[in-house]
């Protein structure tokens, strides 16, 4: 098997993401069976992912590597994949690492048989997947809560979960995924007898396995195609794909050719081509060993050459073939194959005219027909119920989801008229205290000449412009992590070193305002009626907390700010203007040029700087 990896592997470009998106894709299908020989490519394509810095190949490369630890029982490979992956995952929305680690929860829980765990991770995993447009991650995790529902008892919740995976999506970059999905989605749909939908899916899943160079899967979707073939009667196409499934399949690809010539044996024994059906029946008893893999072929092949014989009146060694299933058949649930054994073994009886020993069996057959049909019914019960608390769990997550929408709109209104930390004061108390702090700095900005540039804008081009000046100022805010206070008219007012103290309040406040300055330095270039800005900055002391109870805002109050309007209002166009309170904390660090005792309204004469850069 290892060598099979390795040639596959040799052909993925382990240098670009996308061919790591591959490897992960083609490594993936064999993780439960070759757990031990696809560990060391695995680690391989995650180190190339670290080599890339590529965040999602990573995150791709832990899960694989912890649940490859756990399968294997190497805890520390286990733990320190899970760990680190588990460091990654924020609380943000749309977070990719969250998607993962859920990922590797739920494949944990199904491992433990927690199918309900199991369910419930899958579904969440998929929704998670599905807000960070994560379609393959999506597909994989919505395939999997599908088929947590076994074909036993939940056919019809399990072919509605896979109908409603968007494979067009997945098609040109994992056809491997794609194709497993639309013949697993084909397979249930032939499960309930809708042959036609059946077909419609499987045609898909034979092109993308032809295009995915994959033997193994291509033999399973031909496979599938004959099956459907076989059971809609047409058997001349259905013996075409189970000879093409025994030709594409590799050398040693027992599991796929010896399922194909039984079929193949059952068909020309249908259709009265006894010869080719012994040959057939000969041909597979050469390739069968005695791995526990082969021990229901066997049981199927048994029963067919009972027909056989049957044909060629060997009543005796039919009856003993047909007798060599039932334990097997009875002993695994294998009921509609019992009921055909029975009522084979039956007319044999009656032909050998053991009519005691018929009748037992036909009181055998009755009875389990019986069966057949209460479980047949409770099926069909338990897929309405499932159906149901599907549709009504679909309903709840929909209404669950609204409320945390409306809540998360709420909370980000609330957050563009609140500092965060005063926005989560007063959802815990309700209101939210004044509070002095003493070292912070205020910058103080408008617009020169602003009545007389309006007079040339019509109000909408007014406002517009309005809107794309401060909204510039608000994105220089966030990004040197500063409170916006408030605009009032074309004045914008912010202050740095609140509500969290600050130390290098002063500097980062002076950095802004550079950054404003070349913001409105640039818009003249582009926009012929926008404004010359004049900006002020003063440091001191605020009185910082909510006003009113209607529409309320968080403001600032003190003489730091009136200062800092005088800043503003002494100053000239283009130019930054500062105190010398804020001077004195940034002299080391920014050069700035000095004006002069200026004349102040309500201050008196206060030294002042520009500053330079």
């Amino acid at each position: 098997m290892i060598e099979k990896l390795q040639t596959t592997f040799s052909q993925f470009n382990l240098k670009s993401n996308s061919g790591i998106d591959k490897a992960f894709a083609y490594l993936g299908n064999y993780v439960f069976t070759s757990t031990t020989d696809v560990l060391v490519f695995m680690q391989a394509t995650k180190e190339a992912a670290y080599a890339l810095n590529y965040k999602h190949g990573i995150l791709e490369g832990l899960y694989y590597m912890a649940l490859l630890g756990f399968l294997k029982g190497d805890s520390e490979i286990y733990k320190s994949n899970f760990k680190e992956l588990e460091n990654n995952v924020s609380n943000k929305e749309g977070d990719i690492a969250q998607a993962w680690f859920f990922m590797l929860q739920a494949a944990i829980a199904r491992e433990n048989g927690k199918v309900d765990d199991t369910r419930e991770l899958y579904r969440i995993t998929y929704e998670l997947a599905q807000m960070c447009g994560l379609a393959y991650l999506e597909a994989r995790a919505r395939f999997n809560y599908a088929t947590t529902f076994d074909v036993a008892s939940g056919r019809t919740p399990r072919l509605e979960a896979l109908k409603k995976i968007e494979l067009k999506n997945l098609e040109n970059d994992y056809p491997g995924l794609a194709s497993h999905i639309y013949m697993q989605t084909a397979q249930s749909f032939a499960g309930v007898g809708m042959y036609n939908q059946a077909l419609s899916y499987i045609e898909p899943a034979i092109k993308l396995a032809r295009y995915d160079l994959a033997p193994h899967a291509l033999a399973q979707c031909l496979m599938e195609k004959a099956l459907i073939l076989m059971n809609t009667h047409q058997y001349d196409e259905a013996i075409r794909f189970f000879n093409e499934t025994y030709e594409v399949s590799e050398k040693n690809d027992l599991l796929a050719k010896v399922p194909a010539c039984v079929n193949l044996t059952e068909i020309y024994r249908l259709i009265g081509n006894r010869d080719k059906a012994w040959d057939m029946l000969y041909h597979t008893e050469s390739l069968i060993n005695d791995s526990p893999e082969f021990i229901y072929p066997k049981m199927v092949l048994e029963s067919i050459k009972g027909n056989l014989l049957v044909t060629d009146c060997k009543y005796e060694e039919a009856r003993n073939a047909v007798e060599s299933t039932i334990p097997f058949l009875s002993g695994n649930h294998r009921l509609a194959e019992l009921a055909a054994a029975y009522e084979t073994l039956g007319n044999i009886l009656k032909i050998e005219k053991n009519f005691e020993s018929a009748i037992e069996v036909f009181e055998k057959l009755r009875q389990l027909d019986k069966e057949i049909a209460e479980e047949r019914n409770a099926e069909q019960i338990a897929n309405i119920e499932i159906t149901n608390r599907m549709q009504e769990a679909e309903t709840e997550r929909k209404r669950s989801l609204e409320l945390r929408l409306e809540k998360e709109r709420s909370e980000t209104l609330l957050l563009n008229i609140l500092p965060a930390e005063v926005a989560e004061e007063l959802k815990l108390s309700g209101g939210a205290k004044a509070k002095r702090f003493n070292n912070v700095t205020v910058l103080f900005s408008d617009f020169k000449s602003f009545t007389t540039v309006s007079e040339k804008l019509s109000p909408e081009e007014l406002v517009n412009e309005l809107h794309e000046c401060f909204s510039g100022f608000d994105r220089i805010m966030e990004r040197h992590g500063i409170e916006k206070i408030k605009t009032i008219g074309d004045a914008y007012l912010a202050v740095s070193g609140l509500p969290i103290a600050d130390s290098n309040h002063s500097t980062k406040m002076i950095m802004a305002a550079l950054d404003i300055r070349e913001f409105m330095k640039q818009r003249k270039i582009l926009v012929s009626n926008t404004f010359d800005v004049r900006i002020g900055v003063h440091s001191g002391s605020v009185v910082a907390g909510i006003v009113g109870v209607k529409k309320f805002a968080y403001d600032i109050w003190g003489d730091t700010v009136n200062t800092a309007a005088r800043m503003e209002q002494s100053g000239e166009v283009g130019k930054i203007n500062i105190s010398e309170a804020t001077y004195e904390l940034v002299k080391d660090k920014i050069k700035c040029d000095f004006r002069g005792e200026i004349e102040a309204k309500n201050k008196g004469r206060l030294k002042m700087y520009f500053v330079v850069g």
